[in-house]
């Protein structure tokens, strides 16, 4: 026995032990996936490491969700493009009925992304907007990534809008209070690149502050990159002094990291100021060959100027000529890709017009419809309801009203039937009473009124002690004294089955509370202990046993 028990013990500690061990490493799979959310933006290597660390087998089926969304995310912060939306709609199916706002959210933003990258402009702006109307006002970093996907969409796809400089500023405004500075960064480069064409000035206080805050945090890439496009700006505004004390100190200082655009804005200021030995050094520091003619022709500007300023018209001019041939070619193949890509545009223009139109009519017509069945099934229950209830007390007024009428050929007589009917009628008249306060004549038809309440008396009382082995009678006989008759009435309609507020309606009282207290004086009256209808209840309970012996 002892054995037995032992070897329970034994079986209880193992399942325990399991149970613990599961758990924790349950634990600690869950941690792994906050850990990785908590680093997505800090650190996306180690965030993308983490969650493909986690087996979504060993997941239950929100873990499973959440992880689809962080290693979606996760590729996407570590320039890992997905070619299908397959992983993503695993959080999105689930989001979509868990009730996750933020979650859902991001779901939504990233199932945006996975069109865009993949050039299907139209299809991710529609799920972008999802994200923006699903997005909380106090969800603040999904909303301001919402915009700057937004802005980028427009800018590149839907220029004709006039959304981009829109949608960037709110993201820039967002990302200020957020106080994420490589984000501003961006927002700012991007503002002030599209403000280059018209308001030059503008620009320049965009990029201008772009830079200020790239030197801040010491992104060296993007703080050459917008002083670069800064001193292009300036040469577009002939401030060429100014471009080249813009590029000069950090082509001379980071060779290493200068460009090629970098070389060509400097030999083009150069040149342009009429000093060929500079402007020749810089081009000559031009690496590669030009990636696609536009970029030659960009080159051969350059060196004609260089050229001339160094007094060799003779191959300024031949180069002039190779080069305005050329450039005609360009302007003949951009017009047919210009004419090419506004039908692109146009056609996805078409498809984001009826991408943004029916994410609203899709949720406005839900709705109506929506609506529209509940007033339906409302008005049918209401008319159901209504007719149902008219016509049952209809027919109980009516059949109340024949037995009234053989009330005066019956009224001397003790007609068992008659009187058992007409009770039943009562109780139910009495249930639906309560039914219908708000129709007063009906209410009216159904009331007890003097007549019917006198016949009633003269005929119960013979009738409950031929039904009840005479109780009425036997309880007259033995506390008649203390008994009145008003008290008899409400024994008589206790053993009629009915409750407090029956009789209370029987009686002509607006409230049963009356009945009730009455019911407990008559308790003490016959000296009970147990109360009026558990006494009447045993009577005519022992009634029924004699007439079954």
């Amino acid at each position: 026995m002892r054995r037995f028990f032992y070897y329970i013990f034994i079986l209880i500690a193992v399942t325990e032990l399991s149970t613990v061990m599961t758990s924790c490493r349950h634990s600690r799979t869950v941690a792994a996936l906050v850990e990785a959310d908590s680093l997505m933006w800090t650190r996306p290597d180690s965030s993308l490491a983490l969650v493909r660390s986690v087996s979504p087998d060993t997941l239950d089926d929100e873990n499973r969700a959440y992880h689809a969304l962080l290693l979606t995310q996760a590729q996407f912060r570590n320039n890992i493009y997905p070619d299908t939306d397959t992983i993503i709609n695993r959080a999105l199916d689930f989001y979509a009925d868990n009730h996750n706002r933020e979650r859902l959210t991001r779901s939504l933003i990233y199932k945006g992304l996975v069109y865009e990258v993949n050039v299907k402009p139209a299809d991710a702006m529609a799920w972008y907007l999802k994200a923006e109307e699903n997005a909380d006002s106090m969800d603040v970093k999904n909303r301001a990534y919402i915009f700057l996907r937004k802005g980028v969409l427009y800018c590149e796809y839907f220029s004709k809008y006039h959304e981009d400089i829109h949608n960037f500023k709110k993201a820039l405004f967002l990302y200020e209070k957020l106080g994420y500075v490589q984000q501003q960064i961006f927002c700012l480069s991007k503002i002030g690149g599209l403000y280059r064409e018209y308001y030059p000035d503008t620009a320049i206080t965009y990029l201008s502050r772009g830079l200020s805050l790239a030197y801040e945090v010491k992104d060296t890439t993007m703080a050459f990159l917008l002083e670069e496009y800064i001193a292009r700006m300036n040469i577009h505004l002939n401030n060429y002094t100014q471009a080249i004390k813009t590029l000069l100190p950090i082509v001379t200082a980071h060779e290493e990291f200068s460009t090629n655009d970098m070389f060509l804005d400097l030999s083009s200021a150069y040149a342009s100021l009429g000093t060929p030995d500079s402007a020749r050094f810089y081009y000559d520091k031009l690496v590669g060959e030009p990636k696609d003619s536009v970029e030659d022709v960009i080159r051969n500007k350059i060196l004609i100027r260089i050229l001339a300023s160094e007094g060799n018209y003779k191959e300024a001019y031949e180069l002039g000529e190779v080069t305005r041939l050329r450039e005609n070619r360009i302007n003949d193949n951009e017009l047919k890709n210009e004419l090419y890509q506004t039908t692109e545009r146009q056609k996805n223009d078409y498809i984001l017009n009826i991408s943004q139109t029916s994410v609203k009519q899709r949720y406005t017509i839900i709705w109506s419809v929506l609506l529209c069945v509940v007033l339906i099934v409302i008005l049918i229950f209401v008319n159901y309801k209504n007719r149902t209830k008219t016509e049952v007390l209809q027919t109980l007024i009516e059949k109340r009203q024949e037995l009234l009428l053989k009330a005066n050929s019956l009224e001397r007589k003790n007609n068992k039937n008659f009187v058992e009917k007409q009770i039943e009628l009562i109780r139910q008249s009495l249930r639906l009473y309560s039914m219908i306060p708000e129709n007063k004549e009906i209410r009216e038809d159904l009331n007890i009124d003097k007549k019917e309440r006198k016949f009633l008396w003269r005929v119960l009382t013979g009738y409950l002690d031929e039904e009840y082995g005479g109780v009425v009678t036997f309880i007259k006989e033995n506390y008649g004294a203390n008994i009145s008759d008003f008290d008899l009435k409400i024994i008589a309609l206790e053993l009629c089955g009915f409750n407090s507020n029956e009789i209370a309606i029987c009686l002509g009282y607006n409230s049963d509370s009356s009945i009730r207290s009455r019911k407990s004086r008559i308790k003490e009256k016959m000296g009970l202990e147990e109360t009026l209808t558990e006494y009447l209840n045993k009577k005519k309970t022992e009634s029924r046993d004699k007439e079954g012996n």
